[in-house]
C-alpha cells in the first residue's frame, strides 16, 4: 500500500508520496534498463524513483494535464517520501481526473490518495478494481455576503 497526499497551500498544490522502502527497493532496479552507472547509488535511486513516479502519476485538473515538478526526495530506511509541486494547477478546482499506477504491479496493491484544500477533504482508494484511476467533481464554495 502506498499513500499520496495532495494538499492546496495558498495558490499551489503539493503532492507527497509516502512509500514503503521495501516496495521502492524491490521494484526500482528493474525500471531503468540499462542502469546508469555514472552517479552514486543514492542519487541514481532518487532519479529513478522520481522518473518512475512522474511517468506513473497523472492529474488532470479542470481538463488540463498538470505536470509534477520535483520538490524533494527523502530516501529512508523504512519509509521514503517524495514531494512534488503542481505549479500550473487551477486555484478553483472543479474537476480532477486521477491516475496513480505507481507500484500497481504488486499483487493486491492499493494507492491511497488524501486530498485536502480549504474547501474539501476526500480519500480516494485506487486499485486494480478501478484501474488505479478516479474522476472527481468539486462543488465551488458559495460566496457569503455579510
Amino acid at each position: 500500500m502506498s499513500f499520496f497526499r495532495l494538499t492546496q497551500q495558498e495558490s499551489t498544490w503539493h503532492l507527497t508520496a509516502i512509500l514503503a522502502q521495501a516496495t521502492v527497493q524491490s521494484y526500482l532496479p528493474s525500471t531503468n534498463k540499462p542502469p546508469l552507472k555514472v552517479k552514486p547509488a543514492k542519487q541514481l535511486q532518487e532519479k529513478q524513483l522520481v522518473d518512475y513516479l512522474q511517468n506513473n502519476i497523472a492529474f488532470t485538473m479542470n481538463g488540463q494535464l498538470i505536470p509534477l515538478k520535483l520538490n524533494n526526495v527523502k530516501l529512508g530506511h523504512h519509509e521514503t517520501k517524495v514531494s512534488f509541486k503542481l505549479n500550473t494547477a487551477p486555484k478553483q478546482l472543479e474537476s480532477m481526473d486521477i491516475v496513480i499506477k505507481a507500484f500497481a504491479h504488486g499483487k493486491n496493491h492499493h494507492n491511497i490518495l488524501l486530498i485536502s484544500s480549504a474547501n474539501t477533504k476526500q480519500k480516494v482508494i485506487l486499485s486494480s478494481k478501478n484501474n488505479y484511476s478516479s474522476k472527481l467533481q468539486f462543488i465551488p464554495p458559495k460566496n457569503t455576503v455579510k
